[in-house]
């Protein structure tokens, strides 16, 4: 492995610029210890370096590592010492039960709670529960985004006798009755001493990588990347950190509000760039190595292919947040994952949508044949499995691997107008197309692995041709590119992938807010938690200001402020008295976003942020314009 580190102390200034019904029942029936106060992060599976800036000291007493893990079975899984369900009481409805009792699913993994519509559920670790008064010095969180930055409401320290009466009774410190939607729990004296043994250690450190002044990071960048997209992507993530550290003084307050005014929480960023060298089972000695040398609290983007399995791995293990990569396939099994937060599901999106859209409209023939033709390469052995797995019973599928040296040539014989002929291909075998005729039968191509230039494409292929096309139309996206495009060129660099490059833009900017509405909560199950959750608002937000600041911006935000009209419309989180205020949302929903996607969201427990594409064609053979045969397909 190659480590390169990169840190940015510079002192001059510029300025920054990169629920669903089922989550509502959740809130409804898990919010344990409703009342409560705290923050957190969760207990790492393996030993981790310790941080150098403790938390407020909190007087509890060290639990045995067995005890601990009996609480967290308690508090995630709702599993009791003995493996029986754990089991509650809410209102008057049915008891609940195992996973649905779970503290999880309404304080989170971290324990620092969430709001959702009306419902504020407060954190709840040990530094909450028992520093009374110092509680402010520490856990402060913009919990509920209708108030911004503020105080969470302080009270008396709990003991294991007022602890014991909420969970069971839904009694606060302060005597009074707790919410209705505080489920009532049935916990005997072991399972409640495991419990408390596991909110006692939550979160009563920063994590690894955190200092006072500084927090390290890494991105992993995978072998086998070509040099003029590696250098690309280089150069916009240090391009970002450059400018976000240029912004930044250690220890600065804002008076924003009076938890910013009384709290210095700035920090510098140091990035590491870890070059990861040699096959996929090498890779995590690779990475296990430099950690071991300087952890670090995050990976943020990277650079990968259709390997990233050693990567998703090492991240699950260490509990280490692994932030938006840009990659062409997540690792299978990344739904279900914890620590790693993807764009989308890659190639294997494009072979779902692809399968939907093969078996949709019955005034479509259906193919007799489908002919995948790809390589020997991860990303697209995954997207023809994964097409193998959705595909219509009854239809012929057959996949032909091309060896190293062979041409697509061959691949193509024997092709008829019945059959359909899908393109796991990149670049350099697409440009090979011009020296083919075009074949019988309809062929489509991944935009992922191909790339997203339709000019490589022939003219005499182009009548046959259907793009899989996870990302906004061209000539739809202008407005949420507008501020990329205006900071790339403002910061001298080269454009060379838009795709990958917005990516590195939205990773980059999204932990910028992430980090800020955390303040000094800086644990890492706090950055998942509220990374899965915050997308949606965080691009509504960003996307409006953009438009308002555009008029005497770089001439491509000029020309779409021009374009842009406002009128009334509810912004979820906007204040409707400040700057961002409803009159000023822009008209009929023309903003989604700031990235190459329609529009990024997720909820609670997802990992792809973006989760459909389009089917696409050519408007004509001897231009390069795109235009929709589909809606926006969601597999």
């Amino acid at each position: 492995m190659v480590a390169v580190s990169v840190s940015n102390r510079k002192s001059r200034k510029s300025h920054w610029s990169p629920c669903p019904a089922a989550r509502l029942r959740a809130l409804a029936l898990g919010a344990v210890l409703g009342a409560m106060l705290g923050a957190g992060s969760a207990m790492a599976a393996a030993p981790q370096p310790a941080a150098a800036d403790p938390a407020v000291p909190v007087p509890v007493a060290a639990a045995s590592p067995e005890l601990v893990e009996q609480g967290r079975r308690l508090y995630t899984e709702g599993v009791r010492a003995d493996g029986s369900p754990l089991v509650a009481d809410r209102l008057e409805a049915s008891p609940l039960s195992g996973s649905a009792a779970a503290c999880v699913a309404c304080h989170r993994r971290s324990g620092m709670g969430e709001v959702e519509g009306e419902i504020i559920v407060p954190p709840i670790n040990g530094l909450s529960l028992y520093a009374g008064d110092k509680l402010r010095d520490r856990v402060v969180i913009a919990m509920d985004p209708r108030r911004g930055r503020a105080f969470n409401q302080s009270h008396a320290p709990y003991d294991a006798a007022s602890l014991m009466a909420a969970i069971r009774d839904g009694v606060h410190v302060s005597g009074r009755k707790m919410n209705a939607l505080m489920p009532r729990y049935h916990i005997g004296d072991a399972d409640f001493l495991a419990l408390k043994a596991y909110l006692d250690q939550l979160s009563i450190v920063l994590s690894p990588g955190v200092t006072k002044n500084s927090v390290r990071l890494a991105t992993v960048v995978a072998p086998g990347m070509d040099p003029v997209r590696k250098d690309a992507f280089l150069r916009s993530i240090h391009a970002l950190l450059d400018q976000k550290n240029s912004n930044t003084m250690p220890g600065h307050r804002h008076m924003i509000s009076a938890a910013e005014g009384m709290l210095s929480f700035e920090r510098n960023w140091d990035l590491d760039v870890w070059e990861l060298q040699g096959p996929p089972e090498t890779w995590q000695v690779q990475l296990e190595q430099a950690y071991a040398r300087a952890p670090v609290f995050a990976l943020v983007s990277g650079l990968g292919g259709g390997q990233w399995a050693p990567v998703q791995d090492f991240c699950e293990r260490g509990h280490i947040p692994c932030w938006f990569p840009s990659i062409l396939a997540p690792p299978p099994g990344a739904e279900h994952q914890t620590y790693s937060l993807y764009f989308s599901a890659g190639v294997d999106l494009e072979a779902d949508v692809l399968a939907q859209w093969l078996a949709g409209e019955p005034e479509r023939a259906k193919p007799q044949r489908i002919v995948h033709v790809l390589r020997d390469e991860a990303a697209a052995q995954s997207a023809a499995a994964e097409f193998d797995r959705r595909v219509a019973p009854g239809v012929k599928n057959l996949h032909r691997v091309l060896e190293p040296t062979e041409g697509v040539a061959k691949a193509l014989g024997g092709l008829r107008s019945t059959d359909v002929l899908v393109l796991w291909l990149g670049p350099t075998d697409l440009a090979a197309l011009a020296q083919l005729p075009a074949p019988p039968a309809p062929v489509y191509v991944s935009t992922l692995l191909g790339g997203t230039a339709p000019r490589m494409l022939p003219a005499q292929w182009r009548p046959v041709l259907h793009l899989l096309y996870p990302y906004e139309l061209p000539q739809k996206r202008e407005h949420n590119m507008a501020t990329f495009h205006s900071w790339a060129a403002l910061r001298n660099v080269p454009l060379v992938d838009e795709a990958m490059q917005s990516e590195v833009f939205f990773s980059v900017g999204y932990f910028v807010f992430t980090m800020s509405e955390m303040l000094d909560n800086v644990y890492r199950d706090c950055l998942i938690d509220r990374g899965e959750t915050n997308v949606r608002r965080r691009e509504m937000l960003r996307a409006e200001e953009e438009t308002m600041v555009r008029q005497g911006g770089h001439p491509p935000a000029r020309r779409v402020a021009a374009a842009s009209t406002y009128a009334p419309g509810a912004v979820y989180g906007t204040d409707t008295q400040g700057p961002l205020a409803q009159k000023n949302t822009p008209k009929g929903g023309e903003r989604q976003g700031t990235t190459i996607y329609p529009h990024l969201s997720m909820a609670a427990g997802q990992r792809f942020a973006s989760k459909g594409a389009y089917v696409v064609r050519f408007a004509q053979s001897d231009g390069d314009a795109l235009v929709a045969e589909s809606d926006w397909i969601v597999p």
